[in-house]
């Protein structure tokens, strides 16, 4: 049994920093749905941890390995058992950044599990669902919109340019950006969604930021549209040449609204049919997001694959 304690907690070490490895940075966590996450991560670190069990079966099988691991010394053969499960953590965890050809194949590998675990398919599928789907607000909730705007620093004037209809208007886009803005301001009071906004606080407040730059673009746009009459706005140049700008910059909005939004419903989904939920409590329509059904299943045939690996090195029974 006290040849097995070594191992173990090196075994431990290498679990964990795969673990974090998977996700790092944090908002790969919300980049696909949670079950396909946790599958995918779960594989990935068994597959670390069989790589692991078969360096330090390499290690301790050869003294000569053993003894350049050790500085050049001549290690007994109890020593090199003893020193194999540290040093293979040590070149799994530490080292693994700084040796080129290794730090290579890691990086290949996680990225075959992130594919594995729609990573970030999941994320690009749902955003792009977002940005092109159709959305109109629903009666109930129009006077919501008016409601939070007028309390907001949104300016008053800007509720006379809202047209909730469906329409490729500079009009209707605003419409649409402002509401949907509005969805995610109640979503924050959500128990299950208020977690993503404090967790990923530096992504809410650089799109807190892009919504200001939004509506300061908007407020420029309708108050230069005001100065020229209405029968005269289509005949003039700058006019169109400012509808045009502002349409793009309502489009510029809108993809980053998306991505934003998809994040925050797939920290919240568990598997594409909550998905599918949350996109028809929030009133969108015809909505079908299924993306790689099959992935949960293969990454949990993945995880049964690497359990065998890790019997055939001999993780559970080891030689030192």
């Amino acid at each position: 049994m006290g040849d097995l304690f070594p191992t173990a907690v090196a075994g431990v070490l290498v679990m964990v920093q795969a673990w974090g490895r998977f996700v790092a940075p944090g908002i790969n966590q919300v980049s696909t749905t949670r079950l396909q996450l946790y599958a995918s991560r779960g594989a990935y670190t068994l597959a670390v941890l069989a790589v692991y069990a078969a360096l330090a079966k390499a290690i301790a099988a050869s003294a000569a390995l053993a003894g350049l691991l050790a500085g050049g010394a001549s290690l007994a053969p109890g020593a090199a058992a003893l020193l194999a499960p540290y040093a293979a953590a040590l070149i799994m965890t530490t080292l693994l950044p700084n040796l080129p050809g290794v730090a290579k194949i890691d990086e290949m590998v996680l990225e075959f599990f992130h594919a594995l675990g729609g990573m970030p398919a999941c994320l690009d599928q749902l955003a792009a669902l977002l940005k092109r789907s159709p959305y109109v607000a629903a009666g109930p909730f129009q006077r919501s919109i008016v409601d939070y705007i007028q309390g907001s620093f949104i300016p008053d004037s800007l509720i006379d340019e809202l047209r909730f209809f469906a329409s490729d208007s500079a009009r209707a886009r605003f419409t649409r950006n402002v509401s949907l803005y509005v969805e995610i301001q109640h979503l924050k009071a959500g128990p299950g969604f208020q977690r993503f906004f404090e967790k990923f606080s530096a992504e809410t407040a650089e799109f807190e930021r892009g919504f200001g730059k939004f509506i300061a673009q908007a407020t420029a746009f309708f108050a230069f549209s005001a100065q020229v009459p209405v029968d005269r706005q289509r005949a003039l140049e700058s006019v169109r040449e400012a509808r045009i700008a502002f349409k793009t910059q309502c489009a510029e909005f809108n993809e980053q609204l998306a991505l934003f939004l998809a994040r925050a419903l797939l920290r919240n989904s568990w598997v594409s049919g909550d998905l599918e939920e949350h996109l028809k409590n929030l009133g969108f329509a015809a909505t079908d997001f299924r993306p790689l059904r099959s992935r949960p299943l293969r990454t949990v045939a993945t995880i049964g694959v690497y359990l065998v690996l890790l019997f055939m090195v001999g993780i559970w029974s080891p030689p030192w």
